[in-house]
């Protein structure tokens, strides 16, 4: 199990409402109580449900928190475990079968893969929306926080050349994560950016917007409508929670109860 700054803000109130930001709700409005939080989740199958493939019991899996408006591949996220339904911050928690991935083999701890579904799954869903390819030039903001340190991490594993905005403090931990360049936020941003880049950038990946996100804009250059040619900056926002390719999900069974402890599971939920 990890804490997520969604599940601060959510138990804060913290995401206002349209038109009255100051509002106490959860990300997608009013929260129903009681609720177990916990979106990012990591364990072992303890039980399946009526019809459910029982060959996953006891094996270890890491859970796509997001709750979508259809089965399709550009489904939207529309609620989120610890939110709209109870959480992983319990022994035992509910999910649906086709949001438990198989992580069996991976040298990761629970605690170090609880770590992905929020921050990487949003990370993913920025550069799927991006439409950030190999080769291309990109500019990270806010690259040490949780989804700005997967951002980078995940454009160096795609190949592109990555700028990556942070303190003066981390420059030395994002250029690790995989970033090209790193640019101190201390200095003016965008004229670092433009020496670094002066042909433009393909997309920003925006996890701070303020003042830069005007500034950034005239960075991305135009291409021919043909191939992906509109300006691309990618705001942050609840995003495609899911880290975990398509292809990788096992067969979908009716329900999954995985514990989100990292030992073994000793018994059944009792209800």
């Amino acid at each position: 199990m990890a804490l997520n700054n969604t599940d601060v803000w959510t138990r804060e109130g913290a995401y206002g409402l349209p038109g009255d930001p100051t509002a106490l709700a959860g990300w997608r409005g009013p929260i129903t109580f009681p609720r177990i939080q916990g979106a990012d989740i990591a364990g072992r199958v303890c039980a399946t449900g009526r019809g459910g493939d029982e060959s996953l019991l006891g094996r270890r899996v890491l859970i796509d928190p997001a709750l979508y408006d259809d089965e399709g591949e550009d489904a939207n996220p529309i609620g989120l475990l610890g939110s709209e339904r109870d959480g992983g911050y319990a022994q035992y928690v509910v999910a649906a079968a086709d949001r438990v991935h198989l992580v069996e083999g991976t040298p990761l701890t629970d605690e170090q893969l609880a770590c992905l579904p929020t921050a990487y799954g949003t990370a993913l869903g920025m550069m799927e929306r991006g439409r950030v390819h190999a080769d291309e030039t990109v500019v990270v903001t806010g690259a040490s926080g949780g989804v700005g340190l997967a951002l980078v991490q995940l454009a160096a594993a795609r190949g592109t050349r990555t700028i990556a905005v942070t303190s003066t403090a981390k420059v030395d931990q994002v250029a690790s994560a995989g970033a090209d360049h790193v640019v101190d936020r201390a200095g003016d941003v965008w004229e670092q950016v433009g020496r670094i880049a002066p042909e433009g950038v393909d997309a920003v990946l925006d996890v701070v917007a303020g003042p830069g996100l005007a500034t950034g804009v005239p960075t991305v250059r135009r291409r021919p409508l043909g191939r992906r040619g509109r300006p691309r900056r990618v705001r942050r926002g609840p995003g495609h929670p899911s880290a975990v390719p398509a292809q990788h999900r096992p067969d979908r069974v009716e329900h999954a109860h995985a514990r989100a402890l990292p030992d073994a599971c000793r018994g059944r939920p009792s209800w």
